[in-house]
């Protein structure tokens, strides 16, 4: 006990005649506990997107990207010849980019408009992500061509209720406005995720005409627990692609 007084009391002395060296040592190491702190917190997050999901490492991006007099072939046959080359090795989803927000509102009713995130994918997306479904039915929006898929977020935002499968919904985007009916209503992202959205709406060739895109950036979700034998299996479709 007298030993800790007694560095005690020198720690106070040492305090008193190098005030301004202890006050830039505290100041470093503070510094540097903040800057530990917001690296751990990035790396984490980093390396755990869409960890909230159900198998979340068994998730693979495939990316393709090609000129738009191909991009009906690629969109729609090449992600048919990997569903059948993969069969039932894997699940199989697709996608496109994402852009920004877009503005959506209640037919009739301007005033409710509101940005949302929408995400332009293929209806084997929600079961690939895992996402429960809440209301509603995944077969008939794939049935279908204007039906869409809210998230419980959304259906809440619009309607109060999540029980909104029938309802029509207005989309606008760059002055064009498109009415959609509400086929199912799926559970939010519960974390950080690379495919954010509040919204999905059916995936179209179209999409990539608009703006005079000469290319596109198209991507297919695998779920497989055989990543490697999957790989070998891909590499039967397009042989030179790497």
């Amino acid at each position: 006990m007298g030993l800790w007084i007694q560095n005690f009391k020198q720690a106070l002395r040492g305090l008193r005649h190098q005030g301004w060296q202890a006050v830039v040592s505290v100041v470093g190491l503070a510094v540097s506990i903040v800057c530990l702190t917001f690296s751990v917190n990035w790396l984490w997050t980093e390396t755990h997107y869409d960890s909230f999901r159900p198998g979340y490492k068994d998730l693979y991006v495939v990316e393709r990207e090609d000129s738009l007099e191909h991009t009906e072939s690629l969109l729609y046959r090449w992600g048919d010849r990997v569903s059948s080359v993969l069969g039932e090795e894997a699940m199989v989803g697709m996608y496109r980019y994402q852009g920004g927000r877009e503005r959506v509102y209640l037919p009739g009713r301007p005033e409710t408009v509101f940005y949302a995130q929408e995400l332009s994918a293929s209806t084997e997306m929600v079961a690939l992500l895992g996402c429960r479904v809440l209301s509603g039915s995944l077969e008939e929006v794939a049935a279908a061509d204007n039906r869409i898929v809210l998230t419980e977020t959304m259906a809440r935002k619009l309607f109060g209720r999540i029980d909104v499968v029938g309802e029509g919904i207005c989309r606008v985007q760059g002055g064009e406005q498109s009415l959609y009916t509400v086929g199912a209503v799926v559970e939010d992202c519960r974390g950080k995720s690379n495919l954010y959205y509040d919204f999905i709406r059916p995936l179209w060739v179209g999409d990539y005409e608009r703006n005079n895109v000469h290319y596109c950036n198209f991507h297919i979700l695998l779920r497989t627990s055989h990543s490697e034998q999957t790989e070998r299996e891909l590499s039967r479709i397009d042989p030179e692609e790497k």
